[in-house]
């Protein structure tokens, strides 16, 4: 009997000393699983578009003018695009293309003037044109982002406003714009439609 309580007395002291050596190394463990199998958030990168890139801009604001007529919200001709097409309509129009961890999500366009639109300015200005951000990633809040990036770029390059213009009844837009400094300054009559106009000042270091 007394040999028996020996050996369940050893027994328990390496089930305690198996305890205290777990207890001491398991939350360590845990915590470093947590932190290798947490997840990066991706980066965003947006910059002149390259030949290629333009290519993927062109299918995705088709892709982007297709479901819009599926919506039942129509936006643009799908005639117009094409780098001739584009050209034609935009003197010296700048591509710009928007990764997301290294996939294309959306772009746009920068003119340094704009008579259609806004006829008779001369001043500092970007004029912003052909935004778009692939259906997939919506709801990530990239459209804002783009235009954060759009506002800081124009900074550093000299320009004293960021202008663009949109349907106001295409909420969505409307809301955005406002909501990241856009202001209206009135709308212009482009084939039978009032257009609204707006603009953000920017503020240069």
């Amino acid at each position: 009997i007394a040999a028996l309580f020996a050996l369940v007395n050893i027994w328990l002291s390496v089930a305690m000393y198996v305890m205290l050596i777990v207890m001491y190394f398991l939350p360590g463990a845990i915590l470093k699983k947590r932190r290798t199998g947490r997840k990066k958030a991706a980066t965003i990168d947006i910059h002149p578009a390259g030949p290629g890139e333009v290519e993927v801009l062109l299918q995705m604001w088709k892709r982007k003018a297709r479901e819009l007529v599926e919506a039942g919200k129509p936006m643009w001709n799908l005639d117009q695009f094409s780098v001739a097409g584009l050209k034609e309509k935009y003197l010296d129009p700048h591509y710009f293309i928007a990764y997301k961890g290294g996939v294309p999500f959306g772009g746009f366009i920068l003119l340094d003037q704009d008579e259609r639109y806004w006829p008779g300015k001369q001043d500092a200005a970007f004029y912003f044109h052909k935004f778009v951000v692939d259906s997939a990633f919506r709801g990530q809040g990239l459209g804002r982002e783009i235009l954060e990036w759009v506002k800081a770029h124009g900074a550093a390059s000299g320009k004293d406003f960021i202008r663009l213009d949109f349907e106001e009844d295409r909420t969505y837009l409307r809301d955005l714009y406002y909501s990241s400094g856009f202001v209206k300054m009135g709308t212009v009559d482009i084939s039978g439609m009032d257009i609204t106009v707006a603009e953000c000042r920017l503020s240069r270091a």
